[in-house]
């Protein structure tokens, strides 16, 4: 499978009352995906339909659809990464969690405006460090 792969899922971000985040993330936010004691790195992409749901907010307390795109898709058997019960962490720190969206038994390719998107947003990231001389 070529390009980004993962899986869609529904999310609700815990309120800040709830021990979530205290401010909103946005579309390219990287969490982890928890996995029985473990943790993988993801990127978590807000959707509307197809199509990705521009830079926008997601902010706690809310609900959201999103593709959840696996970094390290080959580490891990689509079993062990396609769990019903999502969990997004920051460390330890439970910050959302939600339910993968229909029956999915396998990675599935991210659309292609995912792909576009997180490539935009990676040269967004690059251009930010080489501004502050990071790079």
């Amino acid at each position: 499978m070529k390009g980004r792969v993962g899986f869609r899922a529904s999310l609700r971000f815990l309120a800040t009352e709830e021990g979530g985040r205290t401010r909103s993330c946005w579309s390219g936010y990287a969490p982890n995906l928890r996995l029985g004691d473990h943790l993988t790195a993801i990127s978590l992409v807000k959707m509307d339909g197809d199509e990705v749901a521009g830079n926008s907010e997601m902010a706690p307390g809310g609900s959201y659809e999103v593709f959840v795109v696996l970094w390290f898709p080959d580490q891990n058997s689509p079993e062990d990464l396609i769990p019903s019960l999502v969990q997004i962490a920051e460390g330890p720190k439970l910050v959302a969690e939600g339910r993968v969206a229909g029956h999915t038994q396998a990675f599935t390719s991210a659309p292609p405006s995912v792909d576009d998107y997180l490539k935009g947003y990676a040269a967004d990231q690059e251009g930010t460090l080489r501004k502050h001389g990071y790079r």
